[in-house]
C-alpha cells in the first residue's frame, strides 16, 4: 500500500513535533515535510509533492489562507486541511471556496483529522455554541 504524503504547515513548533510524531507513528503515513510559515508552505508543496497539506492560518511571513490559495492554484488536487485558533465562519467559508478539505480548531483530537486523510471525507466542523 502507498503510504499518504504529509506536509505540515505550523509555526508553533511543540505543537508542530507532536503532530508529527501523531501521524508519522501511522503505518501508512509519511510526513514529508514541515512548514513554519505559508512561503516555507509553498516551497514545500512544490519540492515533495504531499497527498495532504495540514495548514495553520496564522503563520509569518504570509498566512495559510494566501498560501492555500497559491498551492490549490498550482496543484488542485493536494488535499488541504485547516487546523487553527480561528473559530472564524470568513475563515472556514474562504477555506470551503478554496477548495480545502475541512477545517478543524486546535484541541481538535487529531484522530478526527487522521479519520479525514485516511478516508478523504470532506469535514467542515460545524460551530460548536
Amino acid at each position: 500500500m502507498k503510504k499518504i504524503k504529509i506536509l505540515i504547515a505550523e509555526d508553533n513548533e511543540n505543537f508542530r513535533n507532536d503532530m508529527v510524531n501523531y501521524f508519522g507513528s501511522q503505518n501508512y503515513i509519511e510526513v514529508v515535510a514541515e512548514a513554519e510559515t505559508g512561503i516555507e508552505a509553498i516551497s514545500c508543496a512544490r519540492e515533495y509533492k504531499p497527498d495532504v497539506i495540514i495548514m495553520d492560518i496564522s503563520m509569518p511571513l504570509m498566512s495559510g489562507l494566501k498560501a492555500t490559495k497559491i498551492i490549490k492554484e498550482e496543484d488542485p488536487i493536494v488535499d488541504i486541511i485547516a487546523l487553527t485558533v480561528h473559530d472564524d465562519e470568513e475563515y472556514r467559508s474562504e477555506f470551503k471556496r478554496l477548495g480545502a478539505r475541512g477545517y478543524f480548531l486546535k484541541g481538535t483530537p487529531f484522530q478526527d483529522l487522521l479519520t479525514v486523510i485516511k478516508y478523504k471525507d470532506n469535514f467542515f466542523r460545524e460551530r460548536v455554541s
